[in-house]
């Protein structure tokens, strides 16, 4: 990875994977919305049946991008984290998230936005990296895009925290 070279900097892997995770959410949404579009066409009879599996393999394909983004994004996350402990603004614990949120409360901001992050952490990113097959059930870009957008709030804040402010 270039980052890895050029700026060994947690924040720069941070970074990265952030801006790599808007960008497969964004394709997701791309996808999403040409199905909608097509869908919303009048369709004979003779095409819907071409049509279906192509459709079907879209909607699989926005499901993978969303998932994709589910995962670099909590990359990010990760490496903010790690980037607060080498810091010393947060102390190593097996209750990492938790401690996230209290060390937030304790610096005076808002952890409401952390709190619904660790909603959708729980839902979805901590199954799809354990392999629970339910959780590709559970994933649509609608709800990847409402847990990355609380857990940018997360991240802008921990990011925050440790001096590198970012919007």
């Amino acid at each position: 990875m270039w980052f890895a070279v050029a700026n060994p900097d947690a924040f720069a892997i941070a970074h990265h994977f952030g801006h790599r995770a808007a960008a497969q959410l964004a394709e997701s949404f791309r996808i999403t919305s040409s199905i909608t579009a097509k869908l919303r066409e009048e369709i004979s009879t003779s095409d819907a049946f071409f049509l279906a599996p192509h459709i079907e393999i879209a909607g699989q394909n926005a499901a993978g991008f969303a998932i994709d983004a589910t995962l670099s994004f909590a990359a990010s996350m990760e490496a903010i984290e790690a980037l607060m402990q080498t810091r010393g603004n947060l102390a190593p614990s097996r209750k990492r998230f938790a401690s996230w949120k209290h060390r937030l409360v304790d610096d005076g901001l808002d952890a409401s936005a952390f709190t619904e992050y660790l909603r959708f952490k729980s839902l979805i990113r901590d199954d799809l990296l354990h392999g629970k097959a339910e959780a590709l059930t559970r994933v649509t870009p609608a709800l990847v895009h409402d847990g990355m957008r609380n857990g940018w709030e997360a991240w802008r804040q921990m990011a925050a925290c440790v001096g590198m402010p970012h919007d």
